[in-house]
């Protein structure tokens, strides 16, 4: 059955700009949290951590108690050795199209004096406008790794670069992965922060 046709209606792709900027989801609180008595065995275990899942420290901010990553491309099914991309849906998703992960650890303080560890995981999605092929003699160019330009315009005149990246949620299944690593790592590691402490008297 035909109906009318809503012209006032708002285009499916509006969308509010800002929630596709990876600092509006860093924004937001923490789904998960680890606590330690400890600050640097705390801080030493997000290190180890960060190494265990593959990602590569951007930011290393001791004083603040951040550490930041670069932005990894999330793993393939094959990749049996990573460990960036934890649930199914997830997984099927990296398979399908090509996405990233940028993990943000945050260490405060807690009223009671322990330390507490946020992570924060935002997922991004890579977006490659298709080219647009103005002559039988450019075809190749559809195929290339070769960047003809650096931006171009979309069928409303805007412009757009040729590629870009751009925030799509959170993960919280891999934040509690890694909160869950943390936590493993400051168990495995009390013996050495007991001793160290004795040491120290």
């Amino acid at each position: 059955m035909w109906e009318k046709v809503n012209y006032t209606a708002p285009r499916a792709t509006a969308v509010d700009a800002k929630t596709k900027q990876i600092d509006y989801w860093f924004d937001k609180p923490a789904t998960v949290s680890v606590r330690a008595d400890n600050f640097d065995a705390l801080w030493n275990a997000i290190n180890r951590v960060t190494f265990e899942f593959s990602f590569v420290p951007e930011l290393l901010d001791y004083r603040e108690g951040v550490l930041k990553t670069k932005p990894l491309i999330s793993k393939m099914p094959f990749e049996l050795w990573r460990h960036d991309v934890i649930d199914p849906d997830s997984q099927l998703q990296c398979s399908l199209i090509t996405m990233r992960r940028t993990v943000h650890f945050q260490i405060r303080r807690g009223e009671d004096g322990t330390y507490i560890c946020e992570p924060k995981v935002v997922v991004e999605h890579y977006v490659m406008p298709e080219r647009r092929i103005t002559s039988v003699i450019d075809y190749q160019l559809a195929f290339s790794t070769q960047r003809p330009m650096v931006s171009g315009a979309a069928e409303e005149g805007e412009t757009l670069p040729v590629e870009y990246w751009y925030a799509e949620r959170r993960d919280p299944a891999l934040e509690k992965a890694l909160a869950d690593a943390v936590q493993r790592d400051l168990r495995a590691h009390r013996g050495e922060v007991l001793a160290s402490s004795t040491n120290s008297k």
